[in-house]
């Protein structure tokens, strides 16, 4: 098969894997991201590129390693909302930056 129709069914499975992940994992605004959100975002982005393009990646092992960086954060999510434990280490503990005097 030639490499660029190799390289084209590549990208379009790992398009629409990210948009399903996408759906299933929630919308939230940048400013709602939390670090680990955010490092997670940056991680599932970097594995579909390279998925897309690297042919010396399995395509089934791009899949699964997808899927477990989109249910991990999905898990630690739900875990978060029942442990405040869970909670407190992957969200963090909010900092104040300005903190306003009463007159």
């Amino acid at each position: 098969m030639p490499e660029i129709v190799l390289i084209l069914i590549r990208s379009i499975v790992a398009f629409i894997l990210l948009f399903l992940m996408a759906r299933f994992m929630g919308k939230k605004q940048i400013s709602q991201l939390t670090f680990f959100d955010y490092c997670v975002g940056i991680t599932i982005g970097s594995i579909a590129a390279t998925l897309s393009v690297d042919q010396n990646v399995k395509i089934i092992n791009g899949l699964v390693s997808l899927a477990i960086w989109g249910l991990f954060p999905i898990i630690l999510a739900y875990l978060g909302l029942k442990s405040l434990v869970v909670s407190k280490i992957t969200d963090g503990k909010a900092t104040i930056l300005i903190k306003m005097e009463k007159y």
